[in-house]
């Protein structure tokens, strides 16, 4: 899912690109996600770019926040792919 080579700020793209993480069926795309998730996830990358060495659990905390099971708004996207 994600490369363990990939750098930090390509991990920040691809997330807000929508492009990461890549299972649709685990995770929610970052623009379906509810504004406090948003707000987390952000928080996460900015910590991670600022502890490096923080990285992985802030990966983690990123991960948790985009599962569709915590997330109140992934019905929307389901409902896009009708």
């Amino acid at each position: 899912m994600i490369i363990k080579s990939m750098s930090w700020t390509q991990l920040k793209n691809g997330i807000l690109n929508d492009e990461l993480p890549r299972d649709r069926e685990k995770y929610v795309r970052y623009t379906n996600l509810a504004s406090i998730n948003k707000k987390m996830v952000i928080y996460y990358l900015q910590q991670g770019f600022r502890h490096p060495d923080r990285r992985k659990a802030c990966l983690k905390g990123i991960l948790e926040e985009m599962l569709r099971s915590s997330n109140a708004r992934y019905d929307i996207e389901d409902s896009t792919k009708r």
